[in-house]
């Protein structure tokens, strides 16, 4: 469950920059968006997951591009390629396929700061169950464009697997 907020909180951080990015009259902000747009964003992030009295800290590693992304975070990966989200559990041998993204509530993210640099610094987000996610930017990296086949999946599920597939 922990892993689901992380990543909800991470797609819905993009999703809120870029419409930010397009609406705002920051003029950061719109450089940054301009800048980043036309390209594959690479974000390494370090972040603190609070729930009730429990707390979680990690690191993830982001690709994304055009509403697709792809997530490490040591135990978990995950990839959008728009369409579908897999959520793999390599451990255990897991995997979770949804349909692709739907519409988040922009509104929950909060404190996006840009650094010096003026690239994103870092930001939170509050789940609607009162969980907190903040996470700070480690490094933020303009990368080439990919095919979309890069934000799927590149390994096969055998019988060994447990495959969850709700589309």
């Amino acid at each position: 469950m922990a892993i689901k907020k992380i990543i909800l909180a991470v797609v819905a951080f993009l999703a809120a920059f870029q419409a930010y990015s397009q609406t705002t009259q920051d003029a950061a902000f719109e450089k940054l968006y301009s800048a980043l747009s036309d390209s594959c964003l690479s974000i390494k992030c370090t972040y603190t997951l609070t729930m009730s009295e429990m707390r979680i800290s990690g690191e993830a590693e982001l690709l994304a591009q055009d509403g697709c992304y792809v997530m490490e975070t040591g135990e978990i990966s995950v990839y959008c390629d728009g369409t579908s989200v897999w959520t793999i559990d390599n451990s255990v041998k897991e995997v979770v396929i949804e349909p692709g993204p739907g519409g988040y509530d922009l509104t929950k993210v909060r404190d996006v700061k840009l650094g010096q640099n003026g690239m994103i610094d870092s930001f939170s987000f509050v789940h609607e169950d009162g969980t907190v996610m903040k996470a700070k930017v480690v490094t933020m990296k303009k990368k080439k464009k990919k095919s979309v086949t890069s934000f799927r999946p590149q390994m096969t599920f055998g019988s060994d697997w447990i495959v969850t597939d709700m589309r």
